[in-house]
């Protein structure tokens, strides 16, 4: 495995693909809500991690290899390449 994780800094890699940002909830549940099966969520702590094509890139570049990251970013109904 150490091998192979030093021959990724010689390596050069372009992720294509949508980036996302992933938003995780921590809450309790005390209900089921009456209008549609779902839990109604009493939120305690929020957290945020790279989703999609940065994940992947920012995996990429933590074990060594040099990364570039080519993707889509959809926000309020506007679409940019970065």
């Amino acid at each position: 495995m150490e091998t192979l994780l030093k021959k990724m800094a010689g390596v050069r890699i372009v992720v294509l693909g949508d980036a996302m940002l992933d938003v995780y909830l921590a809450g309790e549940v005390d209900r089921i809500s009456p209008e549609a099966p779902v839990p109604v969520v009493t939120v305690h702590g929020r957290r945020h991690a790279l989703g999609g094509a940065a994940n992947v890139a920012a995996n990429v570049a933590a074990i060594g290899a040099a990364t570039r990251c080519a993707a889509s970013w959809r926000r309020r109904g506007s679409r940019t390449v970065i």
